[in-house]
């Protein structure tokens, strides 16, 4: 038995309403404003500077304001000056307060004499050497320096029996201390040498810091 098929119908609108499409609506993710991402990582940068520079103010300050630890002065045996902590440099190492003398005793005093003498003649020549570092040597702390001094005659020409090595000398002392010491030297001259102005340099050589300092004058021969 054959179904005889019938169209099917399309449902009507109700009366009085209309059938509109809607699309579906998705909403989509909006990106930040340009420049938001970089200003967030800018304040975040500060605010953690900030707590560091706070934190270090707390280690170093108490809470009543003051400093932590005191202050004592260090004094430098026989250096110029004191030094705080604060101000503590490693003092300069030179030669100063050279004089001509035509005397020292045993205890390096002196008899300052102006710089002009007769060919043949003996005189002195007084210094001191400022701020020499101790060191380790063989087990106990020391100071240690060579002396060298040259002398050119009125020509420029070396005068050999008064230019060369005068020596090494070598202190006691304490670890971390810097000491200065009065030097004396009595220089011979002889009635054959030039007459004129002559020119001497003393130099030092500090074995501790591995330093040199120098320092020059001149004197006359008649």
């Amino acid at each position: 038995m054959a179904y005889q098929q019938y169209p099917q119908q399309q449902p009507q609108p109700q009366r009085g309403m209309q059938q509109y499409y809607r699309p579906q609506y998705t909403p989509q993710p909006q990106a930040p404003p340009q420049g938001t991402h970089k200003h967030t990582l800018l304040v975040a940068m500060a605010v953690l500077l900030v707590v560091v520079l706070v934190a270090l103010v707390f280690v170093y300050v108490n809470v009543d304001g003051t400093e932590q630890g005191t202050t004592e002065e260090v004094t430098y045996p026989y250096s110029t000056g004191e030094l705080s902590p604060d101000e503590l440099v490693e003092p300069e190492f030179k030669i100063n307060n050279f004089k001509f003398a035509s005397l020292v005793d045993d205890n390096l005093n002196y008899q300052e004499t102006p710089a002009t003498f007769n060919r043949g003649d003996k005189f002195w020549v007084y210094f001191e050497i400022n701020n020499l570092a101790s060191g380790d040597m063989r087990g106990k702390y020391r100071t240690s320096y060579d002396e060298y001094i040259a002398v050119n005659d009125p020509n420029g020409n070396p005068v050999t029996d008064l230019t060369g090595f005068l020596g090494t000398t070598t202190e006691n002392a304490e670890e971390g201390k810097f000491y200065s010491f009065p030097v004396a030297h009595q220089l011979p001259t002889s009635v054959d040498y030039v007459p004129g102005k002559y020119d001497l340099t003393i130099f030092i050589d500090d074995a501790i810091n591995e330093e040199s300092a120098a320092i020059s004058a001149s004197f006359i021969l008649k």
